[in-house]
């Protein structure tokens, strides 16, 4: 053999570091190989970052007209890295951009469009050097105090909890790195050079050894002063006399400055110029609005701010969040043929989320071999894989289901460790959302399979049980009742958009269908299958009644109007033009939740009393969902029958009716509609084949008014299946409407729903079986989270 030629490898090339040092073929087993397993070794993978094709979303906004309240002609769309005529410059943490103004602000999709009176509103602030920003120190200060923010007392502590909390911490890292990795950008990393690395190393050093972050301890602050997650409106905005004070969008634009960038910009150490800033920028005033649609306050809420402070001590969390702005605005951009100022655009924003990607796996690979760094982030990884794996839930692929089971496991130990925090109560909240809209939706269900620990699970956010105590301490709660006059049950939870009925009726429908998944597989029964199904796999008679009575239970529950299309009466205390109400006199603002109203401005659709103009967000969305989980029982395999009932039954109508006619503040058809004008419709959604994108769509402004604004978001899942449902091409023409908003207000995961929408709308033509089509069958596995 020549002496040239190279030896065999005696350990694998991508095997686990213990097997490396001691140069031992390793079998690269997951989460252990078996040298580690039999020699008690901790097992360790590096990770290697490859990039390959990229997911993004394309908005083709044909008719409908998206109206920024706030936006001027001049304002650019987004600030993008710097390229020269021969091509790309490389892409640092700090580019030279354009003067930085406050994102676009809150949206509105409207037809017809806004007056030009009402749309020529003043462009948000913008910032510049002329601003201070507050020192660093005592910004965070500050929120700290807002938060109230106690040293962190573990109730438990042990040798043997600390390595649980280990173990499943750094599984929770390789998990963070996969998912990371199957994004698969199709941008090299970018060269950065040195400074980068430095940058790298000077953020991970803030990462203190103990559980309070290094700081010293915090005054304790009383409940009532707690900064809310929902809070009102300033005093001086309640006390003034201008109409506008009512207006949500206006109030939301009110809620920040030009001196709160500047802070932020101080905060973290941030030039003006900084792309970290503009997309920090994005995260708090479009991205924000997706997460929690029902916010009523841009930065100054318990709810950012919390990010905002974890961000400061985690780089991964930090850059995590900066990959998911670069990608919104990404997915903001289609380049139309010969438009290259787009396109440039585009492409830097993808490169700018593949840079921060690349910095998230260097800042993760920078704690990983410290178990005292690992234990001080335990909150800032499950966020992280959090923001990640809903950033990926809306696509085709199942890559985001794998690793939340991780998250879960650590996230049931670390509560055994450590009281609910506020973060740990919104990353109870976000799994809660995104666990049981995977049960609800993909046909395999969400993560959770096992019964007892499936309905532990489930009982987790009920505002009785310790998470809900903790959220209600921030304001994630709103009152309502039964019957008038009532006790006020304070059950409504404003992050998901329904009370604990609608979860306990969540619980009963989720544990209803993984029984029948499980009897699926073996055909037989046995002791918590045998509480759902009889011997046949039909769900118990017993059972369908109790999901009934919950039904009734949480179409009852009221927190300002009763029934559709959900009309504030005016003696109503929460009705904002009542003298008597709480709007008045109330300088604090106690009991004012500003994204419970609803609005109508349309001058065609609104009554010339502006009394009658007001409607209740808060019960529209409680009894979307309820109504849509109606329509789950009614429509499910072996529960109404083997088949369940056809969508085209009596009944089904009856309750996609209620659907819409409770939309109708927000979206209806003209009185104006010749019979032509439905035959054309009709032609339309007759005509849906695999060609038709979900992108194309007709001209609606031709058929119907419409009004949203991103609260719209907080209904996606009800509006997904009402639209299944569907059968009426009226009733479809709304609901793609709907979807429609959904997409050009940012939301990636409208498209992919109404994708699916088509692909069962395209099938109900002549001779089409609507007694055995399952409506919620196929092998989609997306989730309509964000």
């Amino acid at each position: 053999m020549s002496e040239s030629q190279r030896k065999k490898r005696q350990y694998s090339r991508n095997g686990c570091k213990e097997c490396k040092r001691r140069k031992l073929k390793c079998d690269e087993g997951k989460p252990q190989c078996w040298n580690c397993a039999h020699l008690h070794k901790e097992c360790v993978y590096e990770r290697t970052i490859k990039f390959t094709s990229s997911r993004t979303f394309t908005i083709e906004s044909q008719n409908t007209r998206l109206i920024n309240l706030g936006e001027t002609s001049g304002a650019p769309s987004a600030p993008v890295a710097a390229r020269s005529a021969r091509g790309s410059k490389p892409v640092t943490p700090d580019g030279e951009m354009a003067p930085l103004t406050f994102a676009q602000p809150p949206a509105m999709v409207q037809n017809p469009p806004l007056a030009p009176a009402v749309a020529e509103v003043d462009r948000l602030p913008s910032v510049g050097p002329h601003l201070q920003g507050k020192p660093r120190r005592a910004f965070e200060q500050e929120m700290r105090q807002q938060l109230a923010f106690e040293p962190a007392t573990p109730l438990h502590q042990s040798k043997e909890l600390d390595n649980n909390l280990f173990t499943g911490a750094s599984h929770l890292i390789s998990d963070l790195n996969d998912l990371i990795q199957s994004f698969r950008t199709d941008f090299e990393q970018p060269d950065v050079g040195s400074s980068y690395n430095f940058y790298i190393r000077q953020l991970t050093n803030t990462l203190e050894t103990d559980f309070d972050h290094g700081e010293p301890a915090v005054e304790s602050v009383v409940s009532g002063s707690k900064l809310s997650a929902f809070p009102p409106p300033s005093p001086a905005v309640l006390m003034s006399g201008v109409p506008e004070r009512f207006d949500f969008l206006a109030s939301l634009n009110n809620s920040i400055s030009s001196q709160d960038l500047s802070d932020l910009a101080a905060y973290f150490g941030w030039s003006f110029e900084s792309p970290r800033l503009n997309y920090l920028n994005v995260l708090i005033t479009k991205i924000h609005l997706n997460i929690l649609p029902f916010t009523t306050n841009l930065l100054h809420n318990s709810f950012i701010k919390c990010f905002l402070l974890e961000a400061k001590s985690s780089p991964h969390l930090l850059y995590a969040l900066l990959a998911i702005s670069a990608r919104y605005e990404s997915y903001q951009l289609k380049p139309r043929d010969g438009d290259e100022d787009s396109r440039e655009k585009q492409e830097s924003h993808q490169k700018l989320r593949s840079y921060y990607l690349s910095s998230c796996l260097k800042s993760l690979d920078a704690i990983l071999h410290s178990k005292p760094k690992i234990l001080n982030n335990i909150q800032s990884l499950l966020l992280t894989i959090l923001i990640l794996a809903s950033d990926y839930s809306a696509s085709t692929g199942s890559q985001w289901r794998a690793h939340l089971r991780g998250a879960k496991d650590l996230l049931i130990k670390y509560c055994k460790y450590m009281p609910i925090s506020l973060e740990l109560g919104i990353i109870w909240t976000w799994f809660y959302s995104m666990e049981t809209l995977a049960a609800l939706t993909s046909p395999s269900g969400g993560t959770i399979h096992d019964f007892k620990e499936l309905t532990e699970f489930l009982d987790v956010m009920k505002s009785s049980g310790p998470v809900g105590a903790t959220l209600a301490k921030f304001g994630f709660y709103a009152a309502g009742n039964y019957h008038v006059p009532a006790p006020v049950h304070n059950t409504f939870n404003l992050y998901h958009g329904y009370n604990d009925d609608v979860q306990e009726l969540f619980k009963e429908i989720v544990l209803t269908l993984e029984a029948r998944r499980l009897f699926a597989k073996d055909n037989k029964l046995n002791e918590d299958i045998g509480r759902y199904l009889n011997k046949d796999g039909q769900v118990l008679s017993s059972q369908v009644l109790k999901m009934m009575g919950l039904v009734e239970k949480a179409r009852l529950f009221k927190c300002i109007a009763t029934g559709p299309p959900y009309r504030i009466p005016l003696d109503s205390p929460n009705h904002p033009l009542n003298l008597s109400g709480i709007h008045y006199n109330n300088p604090d603002g106690k009991g004012v939740v500003m994204c419970a109203y609803m609005h109508n401005t349309n001058p065609l659709t609104s009554d010339p009393d502006d009394t009658k103009n007001w409607y209740s967000w808060l019960d529209l969305s409680q009894q979307l969902y309820t109504d849509a989980c109606y329509l789950k029982i009614l429509t499910m395999k072996h529960c109404m029958g083997r088949n369940g009932l056809a969508i085209t039954n009596e009944l089904v109508q009856d309750v996609v009716n209620r659907m819409l006619l409770g939309l109708d503040p927000l979206v209806r058809f003209k009185d104006n509609l010749r019979d032509e004008d439905i035959a054309r419709l009709t032609t339309y959604y007759s005509e849906l084949s695999e060609l038709t994108e979900a992108t194309a769509s007709m001209d609606f402004d031709q058929y119907l008014y419409y009004q949203f604004d991103h609260r719209l978001i907080m209904v996606q899942w009800p509006l997904f299946v009402c639209g299944l449902c569907s059968v009426l091409p009226q009733q479809k023409c709304i609901i793609e409407c709907c979807f429609k908003a959904l997409m050009d207000l940012g939301v990636g995961s409208g498209e992919i729903s109404l994708m699916k929408l088509k692909r069962l709308w395209k099938l109900e033509k002549e001779g089409f079986d609507y007694e055995k089509c399952d409506i919620f069958g196929g092998d989609n596995d997306s989730v309509p989270f964000v």
